[in-house]
């Protein structure tokens, strides 16, 4: 049954995999089993166990599966910790889940009265992950926030006992042996068990209990140990475990192996004893935070306001330099690279969640650790530094309300941070009673005892009033429709991009751009178009991320806006120009009036606005600019990108902006020389890259021969490698390759499967959409089969296959080869590489439309999207099957030609891919779009025929299915 309410698309918020996961299949199977039970209630089941025992990574690993095999059209993860956090992770579910962009709510108890009413209308599976729920006297009532359908599910991880009045539990027990020995190999980056170790890898699991967190622990150092053995880390374990043991709280019972391991890495943090107690320290201060989410921008906020505030009145923490460059300015490498050590030896997880957005999370076990191993003084002072990091990042929000300071998801972390700290200031208040002896706000004349006292009133009293202000201020709708305008507008993919761009760059890069002529000219306006041309792989989309981050820091009053195009996005004229509307909507004090008209309008529709509308919104935003400063830049990266349609409606919006506003607006584009855009824009001035030095076009070489040497983990495969090393990019792929061509046979399989779709694909890909697709290629040629879950392949295979040269965006799931130059190498080898391509992707395609549920005919109307979402490659097979038949006719085989036409033969396959094209084309239309040259749509051309065999020749398919066809009427 179709729900209107649930939307076309479906929900998936859960942590992402930072690693491999060791498949515990009788536990995934028990999880299953209990949440997919036939009950007139919200189905619970709870994950209990010690603490180490690899709940939480249970938990996301069934996400993952759930979500591949479309269990549940809604995936929600919570933290459980406390009822404050759990409140915070429902108000931000009521943002995902609600129907409309300019739907307001009064107060944040008429959010959450929202979300569960709306979840509860589902009639499709859900699945709400409560994480950490360990200590109920601080969530008492857990039950009243979990939504009550029959649809729903709830998995609750504990480490609390006696928990059956919720639902089913199921008790984590440690690992299996043969999971334990799994889990080390991989840690330590063990292809497999090391010659003559087997004995001493049993032994050392069996001596951490097969804990997961303590052989995690342990793999992390051996791997970070040159040469180190299973041996010798047995022999340091027990020299030093007595030692440590010794010191440890009677609490810690089972938590001392992953105590001692702990130690045994910490000395591994940094060789200089200083700055390992430095790096100690800010470990420490995170522990103080909340743990299990923290982002950098927590750190580059207070770093960039605490001069202009005047707020900091601690000294200066001695670890800053660690974060910083030398100029004094954040540094994010210095902090990815200090972050990467912490998750190199298993102290921290590392994700990015998006483009230049690092988010790391301790294990709880690790945050009780290390303030455990700090001494009162240094556990007081890290406690102030955690406590006015949130204070700072509070006074920003409300010194600067209109300024993009802090994300939506960074305001709800740092509201956690601050509960967080209040609990820990309690807790540490209770346990020394010196603390607060020296404190932010200092007392002279006033005994320690008094001051103590005063200044934690003070202290709580601060970060709670702030805390109120703020979220008082958030709940205004006011500001939640700004947000919803912004939303509705396009989602903020170009600054995810262009920080990470800007994060994976050395310190100096791009400098010799900056100080070119003509780049000084394009500066200072002596002209205003400026097309920076360059080679694949030269450095462009760095060249353009560079000059956008120059613009920010050094004209803080002028606009800069920017997009980076990207091939695989399907990015459009109007893409981008409701790209720019957003951000130059936000860097204004308030929306335009303009772009609040046409989001009233557009919103209660769900429509958006069309290219004169948009047109009319961005002059709109930019002379809102030019009122309050001089300047308005506009950078555009990889311009060639986009299909020359798109290419020229973009300009002419560009052109008129400069010429209306000259000599204000500047702009520079980035494409290939093939671009051809001499004879499109004559008025562009040109900047060739490819001139000034031939180094600079090694430089996505260098990273691809870089990012293959660092997979090697042995001497022998690193010397191996370089005396081979392929000496250009082409011969780097080609290096690549031949190593997909050496794996086994399924794997080696699967790799050329996949460069072969996403090189071949007419549109985009989305991981569960190729997977249907990589799968189908295994189909028969007999009308009405089955393609059962237990048969699709593995997509966590996707990028260790591939050898590195597909991505996978974890923010959207879209799959891609890894640089445009991938699929250029892939063109010109294409017939050796992937030879009869057109042949094997006719047929996956037919013979996906063919299987049984399309073999009985078109479904009731009701029911045409929950058919299409179950078969996820339906809609692209339907739409583009011909296309693909079409490109290479002569090169189809008889086989192939016979297919098609008894495909096209069957009336019910005929006119279940008819609804699907229907629905397909429908659905598209609803989304805003270029308007294209060409063929009308497949719909339409369908529409003109009453027959298969008419059908056949509008759509221009090889003459001999045409016979065929007309032999079997």
């Amino acid at each position: 049954m179709n729900d209107p309410k649930l939307g076309d698309i479906s929900y998936y918020r859960y942590p992402k995999r930072n690693c491999k996961i060791i498949d515990r299949s009788k536990m995934m199977d028990r999880i299953t089993s209990l949440l997919k039970q036939n009950t007139d209630s919200t189905r619970v089941a709870i994950l209990n166990g010690m603490g180490g025992q690899g709940k939480t990574i249970l938990a996301i690993n069934y996400c993952s599966q759930a979500k591949t095999k479309l269990l549940f059209h809604a995936i929600f993860w919570l933290d459980a910790s406390s009822e404050e956090t759990l409140l915070k992770g429902l108000i931000t579910i009521s943002d995902v889940v609600k129907g409309r962009e300019d739907q307001l709510f009064d107060t944040s108890e008429a959010r959450i009265r929202f979300m569960h009413q709306r979840i509860e209308e589902w009639n499709r599976p859900w699945l709400l992950i409560m994480d950490n729920y360990d200590d109920p006297g601080r969530l008492s009532n857990l039950t009243s926030y979990i939504p009550n359908s029959v649809h729903g599910s709830v998995l609750i991880t504990s480490r609390q006992a006696n928990l059956e009045r919720l639902g089913s539990v199921i008790n984590v027990p440690p690992m299996s042996k043969d999971e334990s020995l799994l889990l080390l190999y991989d840690r330590c980056g063990a292809a497999d068990e090391p010659d003559g170790e087997d004995e001493y890898a049993a032994k050392l699991v069996e001596m951490l209990g097969h804990l997961p967190l303590a052989i995690d622990q342990a793999g992390a150092y051996i791997r970070r140990r040159v040469g180190f053995s299973f041996s010798r880390f047995i022999r340091e374990y027990r020299e030093r475990k007595d030692s440590i043991w010794s010191k440890a709280p009677m609490v810690w019972d089972y938590k001392a192996p992953v105590y001692t391991t702990w130690e045994m890495s910490f000395d591994l943090i940094d060789e200089d004893k200083g700055n390992r107690d430095e790096k100690g320290r800010i470990l420490t201060m995170l522990s103080f935070l909340d743990f299990r989410s923290i982002s950098q921008e927590i750190f580059k906020v207070p770093r960039s306001l605490a001069t202009s505030l005047n707020v900091n009145r601690l000294e200066t923490p001695k670890w800053l330099h660690l974060i910083l460059k030398g100029d004094g300015d954040w540094d994010l490498l210095k902090l990815e690279d200090l972050l990467t050590d912490f998750k190199d030896l298993s102290l921290i997880q590392l994700t990015a969640p998006g483009l230049g957005a690092l988010q790391f999370s301790l294990h709880p076990l690790v945050s009780e650790w290390v303030k455990y191993r700090a001494d009162p003084e240094t556990r007081t002072q890290c406690l102030y530094e955690a406590i006015l990091i949130v204070k700072l990042c509070l006074e920003a929000k409300l010194h600067l309300p209109t300024k993009v300071l802090l994300s939506v998801e960074a305001e709800q972390e740092v509201f956690r941070h601050q509960f967080s700290c209040m609990e820990n200031l309690r807790t540490l208040q209770t346990e020394d009673s010196k603390l607060m002896g020296q404190s932010p706000y200092p007392e002279p004349s006033a005994s320690s005892e008094a001051r103590r006292r005063r200044a934690t009133r003070m202290l709580e009293r601060d970060v709670r009033d702030w805390s109120i202000q703020v979220q008082s201020m958030l709940s205004v709708p006011e500001l939640q429709q700004e947000q919803a305008i912004l939303n509705w507008l396009c989602s903020d993919d170009s600054s995810r991009i262009m920080f990470d761009l800007v994060s994976r760059t050395m310190e100096g890069t791009g400098q010799w751009f900056v100080h070119e002529i003509d780049v000084q000219n394009w500066l200072s306006s002596d002209y205003q178009m400026l097309w920076v041309v360059g080679k694949p792989g030269c450095g462009k989309s760095v060249i353009a991320s560079q000059m956008v981050q120059l613009l920010m820091q050094t004209q803080p009053d002028a606009m800069c806006l920017f997009f980076f195009c990207n091939y695989t996005k399907e990015d459009t004229h109007l893409r981008i120009l409701c790209a720019l509307v957003r951000q130059a909507s936000s860097q204004l004090s308030s929306t335009p009036m303009e772009v609040r008209s046409s989001f009233a309008q557009h919103a209660k529709s769900q429509t958006r606005p069309d290219y004169a509308e948009v047109t009319r919104l961005l002059f709109a935003v930019v002379v809102g600019r030019l009122a309050l400063a001089k300047r308005v830049y506009i950078v555009i990266d990889a311009l060639d990108e986009l299909e020359k349609w798109d290419c020229r409606k973009l300009f002419e919006v560009i052109r008129q902006l400069v010429y209306a506003f000259s000599p204000s607006v500047s702009v520079m584009v980035t494409s290939r020389p093939s671009a051809n855009l001499d004879d499109e824009f004559p008025d562009l001035k040109k900047f060739e890259l490819a001139t000034l030095t031939s180094d600079i076009e090694l430089f996505l070489w260098v990273k691809s021969f870089i990012d293959e040497l660092v997979t090697k983990r042995t001497p022998r495969a690193v010397r191996s490698f370089l005396e081979q090393k392929p000496n250009s990019l082409y011969q780097t792929y080609e290096y690549l390759l031949q190593q997909i061509r050496r794996q086994p046979a399924p794997d080696r399989d699967l790799g050329i499967w996949i460069l072969m779709w996403l090189f071949y694909a007419i549109k985009p890909f989305q991981l569960r959409e190729l997977q249907h697709a990589v799968s189908s290629m295994k189909l028969g040629a007999d009308a009405g089969l089955f393609i059962e879950e237990t048969s699709l392949v593995d997509m966590d295979l996707v990028s260790r296959v591939c050898a590195g040269l597909v991505v996978i965006d974890d923010e959207t799931d879209a799959v891609r080869l890894n640089h445009y130059t991938v699929k250029e190498y892939l063109q010109s080898e294409k017939d050796r590489l992937i030879p009869g391509a057109t042949n094997d992707i006719t047929k996956s395609c037919i013979r996906y439309l063919s299987l049984k549920t399309f073999a009985a005919g078109p479904c009731p109307e009701a029911e045409i999207r929950d058919r299409v979402l179950k078969y996820p490659f339906a809609t692209y097979a339907a739409l583009y099957w011909v296309r693909h038949a079409n490109q290479e006719q002569e090169a189809l085989a008889d086989e192939v030609v016979s297919e098609v036409a008894r495909f096209l033969a069957d009336r019910k396959l005929f006119d279940s891919w008819i609804q699907i094209v229907e629905y397909a084309e429908n659905q598209a239309s609803m989304e805003y779009g270029g308007s294209e040259e060409g063929e009308p749509p497949l719909s339409k051309m369908l529409a003109r025929c009453s027959t298969p065999l008419e059908a056949a020749k509008e759509v221009g398919l090889d003459v001999r299915v045409l016979h065929l066809l007309d032999s079997m009427e």
